[in-house]
């Protein structure tokens, strides 16, 4: 039996012990899908699932039921119930992980309640302990995830209140950029070569090959350097970029030959989106760290997108992808001239 389905059967039976709220399929079917079951297990966890929320149905039913008899002028014992929601399914790698609760993450949750844009969770990735790094995820999923199934729960309850909607997503996008940053931290494959997205504009065009096109030749050697070694994962004088002052953080990396400088970000294990390229930086910090700022938030947002595609979509998206980066490859080499 795979270690994915114990885990995975596990963290279901320590739902369903707890007995007073409903398993999301759609979410379920999330996890599933990022995960190496066999269609037996899939077909169990899917099964016990169903009859689990079959009984909390039922159990609903009654309690409707009961609440018909009561007179409804007694309200004096109605609890306040406050959530307590920042600003946007939990798939953790060990699910068993997620049930560690000697860690106190009340500071992080702090901060991310006050966090305005996505690129905080970088900070926010800076702030853990680097042996704590994924204990401290999985906690923080697993409190997300339990705020979703109370908002599910209020949901359900309070049928006309519009807000939680609103709620319920805020509690997505906090979710969905954890879960970036717990899989941007999986080690590579270096006996493989990793595979590449492109930034692209909002009309699709592709920001690295259309400033690679407006560079000499004569500095393609040096370009061709710095792009294998992310290819390669050798990584050409790698660095983090961006200062954490004023506010600002950068999730960017860069590597540069020479004058050369591509900016990249790492998605998971064997997997990196390149963003751009410059010969040589602007002429102030200012209008630099404008340029930084704006393609390393692009980029996130745009990472967050390919995650929550399907496989298939995703597939279909690195194969167009890869027909890009042989197309470099042969611009570099010199095969053909650069459109100027």
């Amino acid at each position: 039996m795979d270690n994915n389905f114990k885990s995975l059967d596990n963290y279901i039976n320590e739902i369903i012990k707890i007995g007073d709220s409903y398993i999301d399929i759609d979410r379920l079917m999330g996890f599933i899908e990022q995960m190496n079951l066999t269609i037996e297990e899939k077909n169990a966890i899917i099964k016990k699932v169903y009859s689990y929320n079959l009984v909390i149905t039922q159990k609903i039913a009654k309690e409707n039921e009961e609440l018909e008899k009561i007179n409804n002028t007694d309200v004096d014992g109605i609890a306040e119930i406050k959530l307590n929601i920042p600003k946007k399914i939990i798939a953790p790698s060990k699910f068993e992980q997620i049930n560690n609760k000697t860690i106190d993450i009340s500071n992080y949750i702090g901060f991310i309640e006050q966090l305005t844009d996505p690129d905080g969770f970088i900070a926010l990735a800076d702030m853990i302990n680097e042996h704590e790094y994924e204990d401290v995820i999985n906690c923080l999923l697993k409190h997300y995830y339990l705020e979703l199934v109370t908002i599910k729960k209020l949901e359900y309850e309070e049928k006309d209140n519009s807000d939680f909607n609103k709620y319920e997503q805020q509690i997505h996008e906090i979710i969905d950029n954890l879960q970036y940053l717990q899989i941007s931290r999986q080690q590579d494959d270096l006996s493989i070569n990793n595979q590449i997205l492109y930034l692209t504009t909002q009309y699709g065009n592709n920001v690295f090959l259309n400033s690679l096109n407006q560079i000499p030749s004569e500095y393609y050697d040096n370009i061709s350097i710095a792009f294998n070694s992310i290819i390669n994962s050798n990584f050409k004088n790698n660095k983090r970029v961006g200062k954490k002052n004023d506010g600002f953080y950068s999730p960017l990396l860069e590597v540069k030959s020479d004058k050369v400088r591509i900016f990249y970000l790492k998605i998971k294990s064997n997997l990196y989106l390149i963003m751009d390229i410059i010969v040589k930086k602007f002429n102030t910090n200012n209008e630099y760290g404008r340029y930084i700022r704006g393609i390393s938030k692009e980029g996130f947002l745009q990472i967050r997108d390919f995650l929550k595609m399907t496989s298939s979509e995703q597939q279909i998206l690195l194969d167009e992808h890869s027909k890009t980066t042989d197309d470099i490859n042969i611009i570099l080499n010199g095969k053909k001239k650069v459109l100027k």
